[in-house]
């Protein structure tokens, strides 16, 4: 029989399918289940095939690991460090992410102070070894952390990305002693410098990796319950695809797994156009995501944070602000409107979905305004409540001294301020001209906004996909391979290519280990091609500047 490949993407309103195999392409979107949200997976995937025997490839996207990290429902880690730098997650950077609040509070560490223990032992900035790993101080540790009860340890140590050898006799020291302890090591997950910004990443993966480990097998089985016995594959943060057992050992990869769908098919589309410049535009039912494309690339970042804790991982710089279809609008003690961030979800959803929601949201007042036709929402697989809109908008413009289309009015302009100053945040912020480009929208609600928004940024015109509700998934079910390697170590600018004999050179290895790696994959791997992005600074400078260049061919 011949072979079907599957995109799937979960958002916090809908779950998304797009299919393509003999037959071309198949669209289903059902509901999701925000308390199992692999049950809202399979039921789009058995809705489209009974049996999944003809089913040669899954790639998901999700925002489990994003949600775990927001609403602090990830696992206890314990942190093992350096003796001396028991504070580091404390002691954080002297950065505000606000300047103008004079009572500033750093974020919150996901790890308390009590679950932090210190292990003797050292390094050198050049990996030698100055003071070798005390086993007592290393055993009493890890006893000391599992007997408090947590669930996951991180382990960073003071240049471990130079030479990782402690944190492997750590490691070794916790499968002997406390098997079935989950263990994550700093120079596998962040191999760079910045203790602080490898200990936060570290521990955000330990965080979440049970998590999203516990989900993806979820997933896994229920598929394999059905008759799958392709590969699932897992959207990563950095717009590539890995297969789902190299992503349940590396969860941090996953953050943003779904908005970075829509950028690959972004980039699909825009290659197909012609437009190598493009502002894209994600409203789905709870957030929009913002991605800035130029000259046909969207860039990765190596420094990005969620909910303030600083990650360094490659991720696609994508812009999220908390206005979606889904998003409620309340009115303060002050009398000021504002849209989001919470979301009424699918359960119970916006007031017009008729399943007991009864505060505005921005759908209703889409529906209100007449930008959404009730009798063909989901293609008319779904009717729409308008009483039950105006209901809510009437409410909300009550407390703003005017009527259900004066409330619906206000909450459009609100919502639609800050997705105008996203834009802006992602372009002229960063002294982009945004006359050159175009507005690419996709996402369930993104078409009823795009037309105004591209007006007051003085942008080209609007792109709208055919189906802009399932561009997401179409992006998963597009994706390359990916795995994202990174490397780090000093390196002098005198040496114009790169030492190929350092066997260790992030120009020399990475390379040539991503091009095996995919290899394991199953998919699509007669054509690889490699690309490198070098972090360069004067000696002595913080690290900043960013620049990418072809890699060379061996």
């Amino acid at each position: 029989m011949d072979e079907v490949s599957l995109g799937v993407e979960i958002g916090g309103t809908f779950t998304d399918l797009v299919a393509y195999g003999p037959a071309g392409l198949r669209t289903v979107k059902v509901p999701s289940t925000t308390h199992a949200p692999e049950q809202g997976a399979t039921t789009a995937v058995r809705e489209a095939f009974a049996d999944l025997g003809a089913v040669a490839t899954v790639v998901h996207g999700s925002t489990v690991a994003t949600n775990a990290v927001l609403e602090r429902r990830g696992e206890r880690v314990g942190l093992l460090v350096t003796a001396g730098f028991g504070d580091l997650l404390e002691l954080q950077r002297q950065d505000r992410t606000d300047t103008t609040v004079l009572k500033y509070r750093k974020p919150q560490a996901l790890v308390p102070q009590s679950d932090v223990v210190e292990v003797i032992e050292r390094m050198a900035a050049d990996g030698r070894v100055i003071q070798e790993i005390d086993r007592a101080s290393a055993e009493a540790a890890l006893d000391a952390l599992v007997a408090t009860g947590i669930d996951t340890l991180a382990v960073c140590l003071l240049h471990s990305y130079r030479n990782p050898a402690h944190e492997l006799a750590v490691a070794e020291l916790a499968v002997q002693r406390h098997p079935g302890l989950t263990v994550v090591l700093s120079h596998q997950v962040s191999p760079e410098p910045r203790e602080y910004e490898r200990a936060s990443t570290t521990v955000l993966d330990a965080y979440i990796r049970p998590a999203v480990d516990g989900y993806l097998g979820r997933l896994g089985h229920a598929l394999a319950t059905g008759g799958f016995a392709g590969d699932l594959h897992v959207m990563q943060s950095n717009g590539g695809a890995m297969p789902a057992d190299i992503v349940r050992r590396n969860a941090i990869r996953m953050l943003l797994s779904g908005p970075a769908g829509g950028v690959s098919a972004a980039l699909a589309v825009g290659r197909e156009l012609g437009l190598p410049d493009l502002l894209t535009f994600d409203m789905g039912g709870t957030s929009s995501d913002i991605c800035l494309i130029q000259g046909g690339r969207a860039e990765i970042r190596h420094d990005s944070a969620i909910d303030h804790l600083p990650i360094r991982v490659p991720m696609l710089d994508i812009v999220t602000v908390g206005s979606g279809g889904g998003s409620i609008a309340a009115v303060d003690h002050g009398g000021m409107l504002h849209v989001g961030p919470r979301s009424a979800g699918s359960e119970p959803g916006p007031a017009c979905y008729g399943r007991g929601g009864t505060q505005a949201t921005i759908t209703d007042a889409n529906v209100v305004v007449g930008l959404i036709r009730p009798e063909r929402f989901l293609g008319g697989g779904m009717r729409l409540d308008i009483d039950a809109a105006e209901r809510a908008c009437a409410e909300a413009g009550a407390r703003l001294g005017t009527d259900a289309a004066g409330g619906a009015a206000a909450i459009l302009r609100v919502a639609g301020t800050d997705i105008a100053a996203a834009l802006r945040l992602t372009s002229t912020e960063r002294g982009v001209d945004p006359d050159d480009f175009w507005l690419l929208t996709y996402g369930g609600a993104g078409a009823q906004h795009a037309v105004p928004l591209a007006e007051e940024l003085g942008l080209k015109g609007v792109v709208v996909p055919v189906v802009p509700g399932l561009f997401s998934a179409y992006g998963l079910l597009i994706a390359d391979l990916s795995p994202g390697l990174v490397s780090s170590g000093p390196r002098s600018a005198r040496h114009r290519r790169p030492r190929r004999s350092r066997p260790d050179h992030p120009g020399a290895a990475g390379p040539r280990r991503a091009r095996v790696r995919p290899s394991r994959g199953g998919r699509r791997t007669a054509a690889v091609h490699p690309h490198a992005v070098a972090a360069i600074r004067r000696s002595g400078v913080r690290p900043g500047a960013r620049g990418r260049r072809r890699a060379a061919r061996p």
